[in-house]
């Protein structure tokens, strides 16, 4: 079940960003937006020959929910510009959840708009060409995946996916204070998703050889942010898989939360959708 978002294109406003797709709804409000706000909108973006400024809706419209719901559910693309751009998704999918729980392991930078996502060797470019099949579904982006060393790295510069991404799902420039998105606390539905994404990124599994040798497993979340691992600790409590405490690694300004018996890392396995760790948490569960 996808969960719909509330209008948000007031996150946008005083932000310099256009939208392309509501041309024809303010057409057919043109007489009330006169009798609203007194003022009238230029043909040159009812034509649909250009994206219009969110601020000019907001203006025009005089906070009328009902024609800017019109135009929220209308709009196609959103772009710093007042042609191009790319669009942005209404509802949140299990996939999109997947995806924000992956960006644990991503950056963003509030100077040059930019996404990033870096990962070492073959496998961490097999996940990428994953995340990137999810980018362009959801915001109609493809980004290119650019290899620089042993590290390939996708990168995407929008000022539009920026503001979307910090406002919607509070990502923020610093991980350490990127706390649970509130919308991924609200919403079962996107728990198994999310905390998928978030140990395909931060997760860990013993290697098999390893099991093998000391008869020691376990499977652990790692993120600089402690409430980050309270919410995946409290809902995997719920779902009988017991955890450990979460405490602040030794040398390093991490947390680490651990799941260790045998039951635990078996119901982890079966319920949590992976795929960049699948195989891994697959060959030890064999093991057990």
């Amino acid at each position: 079940m996808a969960i719909k978002l509330l209008n948000y294109l007031e996150i946008f406003k005083d932000k310099q960003i256009f939208i392309g797709g509501c041309e024809n709804i303010l057409r057919q409000y043109r007489k009330q937006i006169r009798s609203i706000s007194k003022k009238s909108i230029s043909n040159y973006y009812l034509s649909g020959k250009s994206n219009i400024p969110v601020d000019l809706i907001f203006r025009i419209a005089e906070n009328n929910t009902e024609i800017l719901e019109k135009c929220f559910e209308n709009v196609k693309i959103f772009s710093p510009r007042s042609y191009k751009g790319h669009k942005l998704p209404k509802i949140v999918t299990k996939q999109l959840a997947y995806l924000i729980g992956s960006l644990r392991d991503g950056t963003i930078n509030d100077r040059t708009y930019s996404i990033v996502i870096s990962q070492k060797g073959q496998e961490g470019k097999k996940w990428l060409l994953y995340l990137r099949k999810i980018i362009k579904q959801e915001f109609d982006i493809n980004p290119k995946i650019m290899k620089f060393k042993n590290n390939f790295i996708i990168q995407i510069n929008s000022k539009v996916l920026f503001i979307f991404l910090n406002k919607i799902f509070e990502m923020s420039t610093n991980q350490s204070d990127w706390e649970t998105p509130k919308i991924i606390k609200q919403n079962k539905e996107l728990w198994i998703p999310y905390i998928s994404g978030f140990f395909d990124a931060e997760g860990y599994c013993t290697k098999t050889r390893t099991f093998q040798k000391t008869g020691k497993i376990k499977i652990s979340f790692h993120q600089n942010n402690f409430e980050s691992l309270k919410f995946i600790k409290n809902v995997l409590n719920l779902m009988d898989i017991p955890t450990g405490k979460i405490y602040l690694q030794k040398g390093r300004k991490c947390y680490a939360l651990y799941i260790q018996s045998k039951n635990g890392i078996l119901k982890f396995y079966n319920i949590f959708n992976l795929f960049r760790k699948r195989d891994n948490l697959k060959n030890l569960v064999l093991e057990i």
